[in-house]
């Protein structure tokens, strides 16, 4: 899967539904991420794949392991948005219900 990536990009979309049960307010939406892959290799994927196991991981892969081997040229968007969801987007939504700490 990796492979397919090579000189393209992939988006990726985390989505979010908030219900403050005191008010009944509602709140949901999503955050997107765009991932411009460098040119990679087989030899690469192997190596990589030899360290981390891709089977548990969306899309084959852990962001921020593949940044460090150079496979990403640039992430437009929250990184932690590909890994779990973007906290300054929750919050933001979280205040916007009325949500108050």
């Amino acid at each position: 899967m990796l492979i397919s990536f090579s000189e393209r990009q992939q988006e990726v979309y985390t989505g979010y539904w908030l219900v403050n049960t005191k008010t009944n307010k509602e709140i949901g939406g999503f955050t997107k991420t765009t991932l411009l892959f460098n040119t990679i290799n087989e030899k690469q994927i192997d190596d990589y794949f030899n360290f981390q196991n891709p089977l548990d991981k969306a899309g084959g892969y852990c962001l921020k392991e593949i940044i460090k081997r150079n496979f990403i040229k640039k992430v437009i968007g929250s990184i932690d948005n590909c890994c779990a969801f973007d906290p300054q987007t929750i919050e933001n939504a979280l205040n916007e219900i009325g949500y108050k700490k």
